[in-house]
């Protein structure tokens, strides 16, 4: 099953939502994560112009879920800095369970996100969590960076290690954003 998790901030531009549905359209997406949309959410129009079926946001309207015909996704977990949904379709052995992650920039209040995340931690079966945790894992991931985040970079680590979460690496360019700072 092919999902995408994507941090944008221009989906309210037409030429990125029809680059948006080319893309999902090309590789089959059955199950898109958007993050950080920055617009409102009319569902009718921006469902039917990325070429699914429903959409479920959470509370906070930083993270959206879009699903096509053939799967449904139920919401679990409605939280600020994360929604967790159930993904089930026919051609899937069991259903999945997804965390989708718009973490707050201060370390301190992601501290929630990590025990609200151990809390709908699965005992069995598959977990999906990605998304934006807005902190790297190791500095070596930041281009001129200052540091000064070692117990931000500790606390998601750890909280890596406790969730039995494996990183599941990247394909492309190490460095894909830029504050135009740097």
């Amino acid at each position: 099953m092919n999902c995408i998790i994507w941090n944008v901030r221009g989906l309210g531009n037409p030429i990125s939502q029809q680059r948006l549905h080319a893309y999902v359209k090309k590789h089959r997406v059955k199950v898109l994560a958007i993050l950080e949309p920055m617009i409102p959410l009319y569902q009718r129009f921006i469902t039917r112009r990325l070429g699914f079926r429903s959409v479920i946001s959470n509370f906070s309207g930083h993270i959206w879920v879009f699903s096509s015909e053939d799967v449904q996704v139920e919401c679990v977990l409605d939280h600020a800095q994360l929604l967790h949904v159930r993904v089930s379709a026919s051609f899937l052995p069991s259903y999945v369970l997804c965390s989708f992650v718009y973490a707050k920039c201060d370390y301190t209040e992601r501290r929630d996100l990590w025990a609200s995340l151990l809390q709908i931690k699965p005992d069995v079966g598959p977990w999906l969590v990605g998304g934006d945790f807005n902190i790297v894992r190791d500095a070596s991931e930041c281009l001129g960076s200052s540091g000064g985040r070692h117990l931000p970079m500790e606390e998601f680590n750890a909280f890596i290690l406790e969730s039995g979460l494996v990183d599941a690496g990247f394909e492309g360019s190490s460095f894909t954003w830029t504050n135009k700072t740097i």
